[in-house]
């Protein structure tokens, strides 16, 4: 295990504690302040501290794990600007994917547009709701390709704004799935991506409630992947009515329209039902599509840290921006191999903060 390079490692004496006050202040040479006993996280001292950024955590100690990324976008007249925004932001979000060790084939990705309609497009054999990009009618597309952002990019500027006012994005999610189910790897997981400005507008039959609804979905997904801890959703959308985001769709296009509609919505159901995270489409676009990036970045690693040397059992401590990790939850520690190990880096909201492992020494 390097140090001072790559690595900090700390030893401090027994009896000092962890300087958890100024974590971002940490040097390469050791705790700026090792006997300042004042702490966001009362009462926690430790005679080993092990450090690591964001980056080296990520290259030194990471496995990329695959992810099938389904992206449905809204194709209706008032996207114009937000399709422009995802290619121009494309290269950006690649460059986040890259930081991926071993990156290969490890992200899918597909495209469908929010148009189910079956007839043809106006002068094509084409029908309005036939995948766009990366389903077996067009081929695969995957990160192992040179050309993947290019292909990409293209499929999305292809969508136009000539889609149907009715704008769905369960249905056609899951009738891509359905005619397609290769398009899901049995040993990836699965991200699916809605961006509109606008809710879901799938059909209902029977009286079913939108928590019916969601919830049939969410269990469909769930069936596909063993389970729906193996799903997750991001939302790029008008969101939440704290964020004051405005609607320029014909459902919601008065001042305050979509935070009237907000506590009946589709897409309100599916972030209280489902594994989901929202993204702001009004605002800095740009900014909500690099977050969406970094958010695939940490949750499609799975890391394994040794310790260099043995702990006293219960006396390690993960701690992130001054907040302690759930055993059990975020991390496990392995006493066979001395390491912890961790399914995914979620945690790491903020690649400027780094993680530190606290242990007493056996």
């Amino acid at each position: 295990m390097k140090t001072l390079a790559l690595l900090i490692v700390t030893l401090l004496t027994a009896g000092c504690a962890e300087d958890f006050t100024n974590i971002g202040a940490v040097s390469r040479t050791g705790l700026e302040n090792p006997d300042d006993t004042s702490s966001v996280i009362p009462g926690v001292e430790r005679e080993e501290v092990v450090e690591f950024s964001f980056e080296e955590f990520l290259s030194q100690y990471s496995t990329t794990q695959k992810r099938d990324v389904l992206w449905v976008i809204d194709n209706s007249g008032s996207m114009q600007a937000y399709h422009t925004g995802v290619v121009n932001k494309m290269n950006d979000f690649s460059a986040k994917l890259d930081q991926l060790p071993n990156l290969g084939d490890a992200i899918r990705m597909g495209i469908l547009s929010s148009d189910t309609r079956t007839t043809n497009m106006p002068g094509t054999t084409t029908p309005y709701n036939r995948p766009r990009a990366g389903f077996a009618v067009n081929g695969r597309l995957d990160t192992s390709m040179a050309n993947w952002v290019s292909t990409f990019n293209s499929a999305v500027s292809g969508l136009g704004v000539q889609g149907s006012g009715i704008e769905m994005f369960m249905k056609p999610a899951t009738d891509a799935l359905t005619a397609d189910p290769a398009f899901l790897r049995s040993e990836a997981k699965a991200e699916v991506i809605f961006l509109t400005d606008t809710d879901d507008q799938t059909p209902t039959s029977g009286g079913m409630t939108v928590s019916q609804l969601v919830d049939q979905f969410g269990n469909y997904l769930g069936g596909l992947k063993g389970g729906i801890d193996n799903v997750h959703l991001s939302l790029v959308t008008l969101g939440l009515p704290e964020w004051g985001c405005n609607s320029s769709d014909d459902l919601y296009n008065g001042a305050n329209a979509w935070a009237n509609a907000w506590p009946n919505t589709r897409i309100k159901s599916m972030l209280d039902r489902l594994p989901s995270k929202a993204y702001k489409l009004c605002g800095d676009f740009g900014a909500e599509l690099l977050s969406l990036a970094q958010n695939l970045v940490t949750q499609s690693v799975k890391s394994e840290v040794t310790l260099p040397k043995a702990p006293v059992p219960g006396t390690i401590v993960v701690a992130y921006n001054g907040k302690l990790l759930s055993d059990g939850v975020d991390y496990v520690y392995d006493a066979a191999t001395n390491s912890i190990k961790f399914p995914n880096l979620g945690f790491f909201t903020d690649p400027s903060k780094p993680l530190i492992i606290g242990y007493n020494l056996k």
